[in-house]
């Protein structure tokens, strides 16, 4: 099983890293999606969650804008009521970065834990 934690602990502005990160973070989504099926009979939509364009502002709004209506999504089917908004960050900004890599590192171990994916 792919976790998102170690690629999570990446430096700001890291932009290798970031691809990485997010490459790895959409298989993570493609097994939540495949578990989900399994567990509640439920289809989870598969959106590209792998590659993020930082530099691409309005790219970078519809990713986060998708993939925090995926967190919702998942949230609600597996009983961990609402998620935290991940929506509204500004990732070029180094303390909001960390602070979302955090809060979305400790939604994923949530997420994880429930669906048996640790």
């Amino acid at each position: 099983m792919v976790s998102i934690d170690l690629f999570a602990q990446m430096d700001f502005a890291d932009e290798e890293a970031w691809k990485v990160f997010t490459l790895n973070h959409g298989f993570v989504h493609e097994n939540y999606s495949r578990l989900i099926q399994v567990t509640y009979n439920v289809q989870v939509p598969l959106y590209d969650l792998y590659t993020v364009r930082l530099d691409d502002g309005m790219a970078t709004q519809n990713w986060l804008q998708t993939h925090d209506a995926v967190h919702q999504y998942i949230s609600q089917i597996t009983g961990l009521g609402e998620s935290p908004d991940l929506e509204t960050v500004n990732l070029k900004d180094k303390d909001q970065f960390y602070d979302w890599m955090y809060y979305h590192q400790l939604i994923h171990d949530q997420i994880d834990q429930v669906l048996g994916a640790q």
